[in-house]
């Protein structure tokens, strides 16, 4: 990406950030008049205080919707509140159509202490929880009983400036001919903010004519932004063999969608012929935005055909994702009568732009009957950015021994790479064709990266076994290539060991928590990259990206101090003497001592700065 796109992303990242900030104090401090909810208040309320509470959040709804009300938020104590109660209904209605219906600007904040309590508007959504479920009859456990649930908990279509902050949003259950998606909300047409929610245990899932699409978000032509929040143990499914399902959490088309400080966990797509996004799906002009987010155990699965992006599925989407991970995610297609195939373990990418900056892709797999290709990324017809990125541990498993690209597999498709590592991304079983990159069909740049380990342990010393493309068709410079032979051509390439601090930690595991590929004192790729390429000024560790090592000749290419290879700076050689941070020993730290004479310093300290005089190693 060139460098003014790059300056413009993270400045619309930071304006996010500022935005969201803005909109939870907005939240927070309510606009218009206030109305209270606790499920424990005696029945004929009107809302006005705790004191008044209405007992059922419908009916708060019902008043709010008033325009002559002039209510802009609504606050909910801890307790569980179905959509189909109210007054007049307080046994409820078992109607599955009936949700929570938000309209203009309206702001549902939950996790009140309530009435009962010293204070009743104490608010901590962690000790007071307040759930909005969809279990109508509260018979989900323990035999499964879903089928009687709401079709869409919360429905936001055609909301403006809605929001929903400190609640739990369960137990949808969209299994209708029409409405196989978005169980926990639905928005088409709307603009929500969701601020600290927790959504989980939503299911989209349809056996008939329809996609099944966001277990428990579905988004059609609207602005969502999440902030702090969980999307936990949900799900789509199809059971057809014409539709695909996607967005085992999320799924979006033709809207904007932001994600910021978001976790991602557990969320699955299943689906008989085509399975896509375990955590989001992310199509048809969507603007894709995720800000420190952590995708953990995501998988989508096909039992025919194939599985794609075991966390996210773009297509023809555009995407920017900073300072993300993602972990254990997995892409799987397996059938015992038809091959299915397993695409891209944490992210598949269609027909898509994307931009990754500092992120993590650990442990992931894409596995197969037949074909498993990006154990961590796969992409066609697209264009990918990396940007201190590493990818480690991921895998391609295959019983037809068809496996590429453990971390990276690309056709067709536009890749820049700029100081990132490819390590220990591998294959099982054991295969003699594969990689840790494999790319075909178009240009790919790799500047300032370590590609190391990667490919089967018969082959993981040859240049074949970290990146596989046709000639002419890879640009390297100033990288680390194992086995490197020269036949890559580019300047500032070697394939010298690149000196990790322990690339598979102490469980000799890769891709697990415990993994470092910091370099280590006396590194080549220490003060070894080309600056003109640099992007951003912070590390994988939100370090500063150019710091000097005066341990190591500079051999790469700038004005120093020279940029080092790979996602983490080396900070320099540490020593006990070296009292200005310098990483070395010398005149400077040598008057501080002196000026300080006698306390704390002393004839013995001097001794042992003088023994660490010089550079520190």
């Amino acid at each position: 990406m060139p460098p003014h796109l790059r300056s413009k992303t993270h400045g619309a990242i930071a304006s996010i950030a500022v935005l969201s900030a803005v909109l939870c104090a907005a939240t927070a401090s309510g606009g218009g008049s206030t109305l209270f909810v606790d499920d424990d208040a005696p029945p004929g309320g009107d809302g006005r205080s705790w004191d008044t509470a209405h007992r059922f959040l419908q009916d708060a709804l019902t008043a709010a919707s008033d325009p002559d009300r002039g209510v802009g938020h609504i606050r909910i104590a801890e307790g569980v509140y179905r959509p189909d109660r109210s007054e007049a209904n307080p046994a409820g209605t078992a109607n599955r159509t009936v949700s929570f219906r938000l309209t203009g600007g309206i702001a549902l904040v939950g996790g009140y202490a309530g009435l009962g309590a010293a204070d009743p508007g104490a608010r901590d959504p962690a000790l007071f929880p307040t759930i909005l479920s969809g279990d109508l009859l509260g018979n989900d456990e323990p035999d499964a009983m879903y089928e009687d649930n709401s079709l869409h908990v919360v429905n936001a279509n055609g909301a403006r400036a809605a929001s929903l902050d400190g609640l739990t949003i369960t137990a949808g259950f969209a299994d209708g001919p029409d409405d196989a998606r978005g169980a926990g909300i639905i928005v088409v047409d709307g603009v929500l903010d969701l601020i600290d929610c927790t959504l989980a245990g939503n299911r989209a899932i349809f056996d008939g004519g329809q996609h099944a699409r966001g277990g428990a978000v579905w988004a059609q032509g609207s602005d969502l932004l999440a902030t702090d929040c969980v999307f936990s143990g949900n799900h789509a499914r199809r059971g057809d063999d014409t539709h695909p399902a996607g967005g085992g959490a999320v799924a979006a088309s033709a809207s904007t969608v932001t994600a910021i400080g978001c976790l991602f966990e557990a969320n699955r797509t299943n689906a008989l012929e085509d399975g896509k996004g375990g955590a989001v799906w992310a199509a048809t002009g969507t603007d894709l935005t995720l800000v420190d987010c952590r995708f953990e155990s995501n998988r989508v699965f096909t039992s025919n055909e194939q599985a794609e992006g075991g966390a996210v599925f773009l297509s023809s989407a555009t995407a920017t994702i900073t300072e993300c991970t993602f972990r254990a995610n997995e892409a799987c297609g397996s059938s015992p009568d038809v091959d299915g195939d397993g695409f891209g373990g944490a992210l598949f990418m269609f027909n898509s732009t994307a931009a990754l900056d500092r992120c993590r892709f650990l442990g992931n797999a894409a596995c197969a009957d037949k074909a498993a290709f990006g154990g961590a990324i796969h992409q066609i017809d697209s264009s990918l950015d990396l940007v201190s990125c590493l990818l480690s541990g991921n895998l391609v498993e295959s019983s037809d021994i068809l496996e590429q690209g453990a971390a990276l597999y690309a056709r067709n498709a536009l890749t820049t790479a700029v100081n990132c590592t490819f390590v220990a991304n591998g294959s099982l079983p054991l295969n003699f064709r594969d990689n840790g990159i494999s790319h075909a069909g178009q240009i790919m740049s790799l500047a300032n990266c370590i590609l190391w380990d990667n490919g089967s342990d018969d082959r993981q010393s040859t240049q074949d076994a970290q990146i596989d493309a046709p000639p002419g068709e890879v640009v390297v410079s100033h990288t680390i290539v194992q086995g490197w032979d020269g036949t890559l051509g580019g300047i500032g390439n070697h394939g010298r060991d690149p000196g990790f601090a322990d690339a598979d930690g102490g469980d000799d595991i890769p891709g697990t928590a415990d993994d470092d590929v910091r370099l280590t004192s006396g590194s080549p790729a220490i003060d070894a990259g080309d600056n003109s390429v640099a992007s951003g000024t912070l590390d994988l560790d939100g370090n500063s990206r150019f710091v000097d090592d005066p341990a190591t000749a500079d051999t790469g290419t700038g004005t120093a101090p020279i940029i080092d290879m790979g996602p983490y700076e080396f900070p320099g050689a540490a020593c006990d003497w070296d009292l200005d941070g310098d990483s070395e020993v010398g005149f400077t730290d040598l008057l501080q001592v002196l000026a300080a004479w006698g306390a704390p310093y002393g004839f013995a300290d001097l001794v042992a700065l003088l023994a660490q005089w010089g550079v520190c190693r």
